[in-house]
């Protein structure tokens, strides 16, 4: 037979443990080969929650939490404040693919010692949604919990129809025959079809203890099985049941089933030239499904408990002729092996359908309004090409920087573009593939000098140009950012400084004086680090911001101070005023400033602004500003000038070179330490055993104040600042960050760190805001270690045990699950991440695709216009040449079989 040739390996084998052997060797990698060519990330920001009507409670805190398809991959802060501002961003890689973005809204009230948690309401996106909206920027309602079916886990599974006698191991006479008599349809003489299936493993579960269930039947309307359950001659592979994963939350079955006996079709179309079976027909009424459910195993002997389910329709896509027509289309080869097409499939929660009225009339009830919640999400869903393919748009790149760059088809681009911050993004990281990422911003910066009239106006609107410095400077002047601003800022943040000099604001004259001495304290603090920086700032900075001078030197000769003021606006203005007014989007913190804080920083900024632009604009500002800002000027205008002629002194045409900035300070041994966080923390002894006198004793458990540097070669604690290390942690010595009852060492800010083949570290932050900082700064330093630990104990060991459970055990296994705020499957970028050339090269493209819609009612184009016409239609003929479903068949996205093949009904 014909069908026989096209069979798989896996249906070849002689046994079910070679069946299995051939599934396993397919692996992730196979899978993986489907998907290379396809790059999928998320980033969105948690910015803030409106309650509106809703009241809230006095003791109860919120928090969010964002879940792909089932799984949480993020979580924000808890806030106890009536509207509760985040703002917190993350960035994530989308391996495979996804169907929807749920962010939940949690509440947490205490009520003693006890800590109740409920969630209030969520907001949920598809993809689809994502796709259209995107970059989306909006306020979004919360909806009710009751009555919705959430995505509650995902099965991979790989299925096919064949004959039985393709089957080896599957004897057909053993079947009971009275079984297949129920089928008037099924000659039991012949060879009937089957549905031979691999199941492979799920993940985004939230339980352990899973198996699943499937079932065949006769459609998906009805839900009437072929084979009805609790007959006597029903056979055991009608409804098949897996073995129980108790393992972890990521279940691995691996696990070769048949089902027999689908009824005969009337019609069987055959490819003329091969015999294979190409497509089915079946009788009126029968569209068979596979209906998929996974359960988990009650605990202590309760009742088993459905997790998800979902349906899987049967259609021509699972011939075998067909399976191989898409692996040959996706490149994978012409071995239809079971296993090679494998494809996620959601489960939906379906319990209140099954629970019976009560439940549903609850979810009828009307909900109370939860207000709305401001998200913005940026989707990108990229199907890449081959490096040569995307030649004309380098070639369009270079020409811009090599020729005349105001006639180029870059500015054309720019022009139609209205998100120029990611234009200039994006071309940044495009240039620097071809490494003229220099190049490309002193050209757009200095084609903005020549075109700007006046130099009251330099620079002032968000053009090309000023996108583009501030890009390169959020990119390659980070650490230089850290090493002037983390000192007054972790002062600022672990201290909770709060200041107000405005009388208007109800603060006394006292305390406005005493306020206003301690804004010029830490002004000139930052100031004084700032100024004395300029010499260890990068070469390729300094390059752009001479050039920038001196085009601004020459548009305007009669101005003395050009040279000065056309770079004051973006080192001041653009660099470091806006990281100290927001740290925390340009890595300086973890988490947003609180409110009194946020204030203390806005006044910092606003007198590094004011003294940036020379004193200039000291009758623009609030007469309570007035006092301070002549006082700073008077004290630090002469360093700021010094400060900016030194930023851009550097020949623009000599060698570029990235020198690393003083965060990473050089240590003995000639290598580089890059500083993530420090700062003073109280440490518990670790109780470590000494030799006294030649006696093994065991160490004090006192608690001493020590420096804490967290760095990349690991967690150290010293006696002081710059002094030698006392001790030090490795990276992979961490396994896990939690908090400590404030009753185990008498402390409201205490935490503890989980370390590998030690007893934790005990340590006290010095406010709750530097404990929630080192607290996240370690988690994400520590979250893709190896062996992270899955439970810890929030109190401590003493001479009767462990305080929080009562344990006696030295090595008693933690009695509360570990926090996980973060998804293996999809991990956590950095937006100075760098990507790909093909990546970085599509996005751009794509930018060029929304140029040319533009164009399109154009009827003549100039030069550059054309220019930047062919390159974007070049690329997109590469595309077309080389076409493939940009959403992979049967993916997460489709869970309900995702097949373009329908079964035909007549």
């Amino acid at each position: 037979m014909a069908d026989r040739k096209r069979m798989s390996s896996f249906g070849q084998a002689s046994s079910l443990e070679q069946m299995l052997a051939a599934a396993k060797s397919l692996g992730p990698s196979t899978r993986q080969s489907m998907a290379k060519q396809y790059y999928r990330s998320l980033e969105f920001a948690v910015v803030e929650w409106n309650p509106k009507s809703y009241a809230v409670p006095s003791n109860q805190s919120v928090s969010m939490t964002a879940r792909i398809d089932g799984e949480e991959v993020a979580r924000t802060r808890w806030l106890a404040e009536e509207r509760p501002f985040w703002n917190e961003t993350f960035l994530l890689k989308i391996p495979d693919d996804l169907e929807q973005v749920v962010f939940y809204l949690n509440s947490k009230q205490v009520t003693g010692t006890r800590n109740t948690i409920t969630c209030l309401g969520k907001v949920e996106l598809s993809k689809a949604e994502l796709l259209e909206r995107s970059p989306l920027d909006d306020w979004l309602p919360l909806q009710s919990l009751q009555g919705v079916d959430d995505v509650s886990g995902k099965i991979n599974l790989d299925l096919q129809i064949v004959r039985a006698s393709t089957l080896p191991d599957l004897n057909l006479l053993a079947y009971d025959r009275m079984t297949l008599m129920h089928h008037a349809e099924v000659d039991i003489d012949a060879d009937p079809l089957v549905v031979s299936l691999l199941l492979l493993g799920g993940a985004a579960f939230t339980t352990t203890g899973l198996y699943v269930v499937l079932t065949l039947e006769q459609n998906a309307i009805s839900g009437d099985p072929f084979h009805q359950p609790g007959m006597p001659e029903q056979h055991p592979d009608i409804i098949f049941k897996s073995r129980v994963f108790r393992r972890n939350c990521d279940p691995v079955w691996c696990e070769p089933i048949v089902m027999v006996a689908l009824p005969q079709p009337k019609v069987i179309e055959h490819d003329e030239s091969s015999g294979d079976m190409v497509s089915l027909t079946w009788r009126t009424g029968i569209a068979p499904v596979v209906k998929l459910s996974v359960w988990a195993t009650g605990s202590d002997g309760g009742k088993d408990r459905l997790v998800g389910k979902t349906l899987i329709p049967l259609s021509d896509d699972h011939l075998p002729n067909q399976r191989l027509q898409r692996l040959q289309a996706l490149e994978l080869g012409d071995s239809a092996e079971l296993g090679a097409l494998a494809e996620w499939y959601s489960l939906k929660d379906s319990e209140v359908e099954e629970d019976g009225d009560d439940d549903a009339e609850a979810a009828a009830a009307p909900a109370v309004p939860m207000g709305s919640l401001r998200l913005k999400a940026d989707f990108k869903e990229l199907r890449t090409l081959e490096e040569s393919a995307y030649v004309p748009l380098t070639e369009m790149l270079l020409s811009a920087v090599n020729d005349d760059f105001g006639q180029s088809a870059v500015v054309e681009l720019a022009e139609l573009t209205p998100d120029k911050e990611r234009l200039a993004r994006q071309l940044i990281q495009a240039y620097n593939t071809l490494d003229r990422d220099v190049n490309f911003v002193i050209a757009a910066a200095v084609q903005d000098v020549k075109q700007c009239p006046t130099s009251a106006t330099l620079f002032r609107g968000n053009t090309l140009a000023t996108k583009a410095v501030d890009q390169y400077l959020k990119i390659h002047g980070n650490a230089m950012l850290w090493y002037t601003l983390s000192p007054v800022l972790n002062e600022i943040l672990t201290k909770e400084v709060a200041l107000e000099i405005n009388p208007a604001m109800g603060v006394s004259v006292e305390e406005a004086a005493q306020h206003r001495e301690s804004l010029e304290y830490f002004v000139s603090k930052a100031l004084i680090d700032m100024v004395s920086s300029a010499s260890m700032a990068p070469d390729d900075i300094k390059a752009i911001f001479s050039a920038i001078a001196t085009a601004a030197e020459a548009q305007f000769p009669d101005e003395p101070n050009v040279r000065l003021t056309a770079v004051s606006g973006f080192v001041f203005l653009r660099f470091y005023a806006a990281a100290i007014l927001n740290p925390q989007l340009f890595g300086l913190c973890q988490l947003a400033p609180p409110k009194g804080v946020k204030r203390t920083l806005t006044l910092v900024s606003k007198a590094v602004q004011s003294l940036g632009n020379l004193g200039g604009d000291l009758q623009l500002k609030e007469e309570f500003m007035r006092e301070t800002l002549e006082k700073l000027q008077a004290t630090h205008g002469s360093r700021v000038q010094i400060f900016l002629r030194k930023m851009s002194s550097a020949p623009v045409d000599q060698a570029v070179n990235r020198r690393l900035s003083s965060a990473y300070r050089t240590q003995a041994s000639g290598q580089f330490l890059a500083v993530i966080k420090e700062g003073y923390l109280v440490k518990r002894g670790m109780g470590r055993k000494k030799s006294v006198m030649g006696m093994s004793m065991s160490g004090l458990k006192n608690l001493k104040k020590r420096f804490f540097v967290l760095s990349n070669e690991g967690l150290s604690y010293h006696k002081e600042k710059g002094e030698a290390p006392l001790g030090q942690f490795l990276p992979r010595d961490i396994v896990g960050v939690e908090r400590l009852d404030a009753a185990a060492l008498s402390a409201e800010h205490a935490f503890q760190v989980l370390l590998l083949d030690s007893p934790s570290l005990y340590l006290v932050a010095q406010s709750d805001i530097d404990c929630a900082e080192w607290m996240m700064a370690l988690r994400r330093y520590s979250e893709r270690n190896l062996g992270l630990a899955p439970s810890y104990h929030p109190g401590i060991q003493g001479s009767s045990g462990w305080s929080c459970c009562k344990q006696t055990k030295d090595d008693a296994a933690g009695c509360r699950p570990c926090t996980r705020d973060f998804s293996e499957r999809y991990p956590r970028m950095r937006a100075t991440d760098r990507q790909s050339p093909t990546v970085v090269l599509e996005d751009l493209h794509q930018f060029c695709l929304q140029a040319q819609k533009l164009l399109a009612c154009k009827e003549s184009h100039s030069v550059a216009q054309t220019s930047l016409l062919r390159a974007t239609a070049q690329v997109a003929a590469e595309h077309d040449a080389n076409k493939a479903p940009m959403v992979r068949q049967g993916s997460k996205f489709r869970p309900h079989s995702g097949f373009h093949g329908a079964a035909k009904l007549t």
